[in-house]
């Protein structure tokens, strides 16, 4: 009768040629997928820094602008 169990080397063997390969695909295959994904991410991090710094500004500008405003209309409604 033959042994249907493998040994424990036979056991250990396919153990550690699968985490080869594992380690190997994940190197060749995934790496380059998360540094394209990772470049992406800091791309729109980028954009949306930008997006606020200039929102920043505008909100900025147009609060300066409403002072300015109210400050016009009120010499002028003093002064007539």
């Amino acid at each position: 009768m033959p042994d249907l169990m493998p040994s424990w080397s036979t056991t250990a063997l396919v153990s550690i040629v699968t985490s080869l390969l594992t380690l190997i695909v994940s190197r060749w295959y995934i790496s380059p997928l998360l540094e394209v994904r990772n470049r992406r991410f800091q791309t729109k991090t980028q954009a949306r820094e930008k997006f606020q710094a200039n929102m920043l500004t505008i909100l900025s500008a147009a609060t300066r602008l409403r002072r300015a405003g109210f400050e016009f209309l009120r010499k002028r409604v003093l002064l007539t």
